[in-house]
């Protein structure tokens, strides 16, 4: 297994620019972020898109967690850096990057407690601190990939300030999730569906791959149908994309999925 450098190295060597990280200290976690230069010279009314890690390497086997969360094969970031918004912004969950004996760090935040209420505060915590950096943004748009697609549900259901909610492989029916891979359900975690109220009034789209095996169509499917007949809610399915590949060579629809309600947009 890499160790943490590596690690970092290799997500850095993904972005095509120069990024600058900085830590975010929060209630319960010390979070690390990655900016663009230029980050905070944002147009008045601007909005400010936020890529939110997936669970990085939680786990070496499927009974054993890792020792730290960092991610192993970099994706997002790579994501984040070729997208011509500004300003943008990545963030990571709790524990990447930081070295797990960072504040508050156990194994049960990058396993059962990934979506647990302290994380979320804490994520939704950085996101506001992001946006007090870039006074020109009034708006936010979420983008995240795979367990940061949750978070970024999550955090969506919490905010009033939200332009739009974009996920990408992420399992947004917890309880489906977990019934689909046989394993027990990820007790002290958050599920998304049970703010279907209010996230059925959010503009979003979900990117599904079609040979992800890891989190099949069926999955988003059942959140969507927790929704109910909602304008808001749109599923794309990328017919080449696993899990973790084939996401690079659609940035470009990524980067431009600014989600609208149809009625918005009619």
């Amino acid at each position: 297994m890499p160790d943490l450098d590596t690690r970092r190295q290799a997500a850095l060597a993904s972005a095509p620019g120069a990024l600058t990280e900085i830590m975010i200290p929060t209630r319960s976690f010390d979070l690390a972020a990655f900016l663009p230069s230029g980050f905070a010279q944002a147009d008045s009314g601007a909005i400010l898109t936020v890529y939110i890690e997936g669970d990085g390497l939680a786990w070496i086997t499927r009974s054993r967690p890792s020792d730290d969360p960092t991610p192993a094969t970099p994706l997002v970031m790579g994501l984040m850096s070729s997208d011509g918004a500004m300003p943008t912004a990545y963030l990571a969950r709790p524990c990447q990057y930081v070295g797990a004996g960072s504040r508050n760090c156990e194994a049960a935040y990058w396993t059962n407690k990934r979506f647990a209420p302290e994380v979320v505060a804490s994520m939704n915590e950085a996101i506001s601190a992001l946006k007090a950096r870039t006074p020109g943004a009034q708006t936010i748009r979420l983008i995240g990939f795979s367990g940061g697609g949750v978070i970024a549900a999550l955090i969506a259901a919490r905010r009033q300030d939200i332009a739009g909610l974009v996920t990408i492989a992420a399992p947004m029916d917890i309880n489906a999730f977990t019934r689909h891979h046989g394993v027990s359900g990820l007790s002290g975690s958050l599920d998304p569906v049970a703010d279907k109220a209010v996230l059925s009034g959010v503009p979003q789209m979900h990117f599904v791959g079609g040979q992800d095996g890891i989190v099949p169509r069926s999955i988003v499917d059942s959140y969507l149908r927790s929704l109910g007949a909602t304008p808001c809610a749109r599923l794309v399915m990328v017919p080449e994309a696993s899990h973790i590949s084939g996401w690079q060579d659609i940035g470009s629809v990524i980067h431009s999925a600014v989600p609208r309600c149809e009625a918005e947009a009619a």
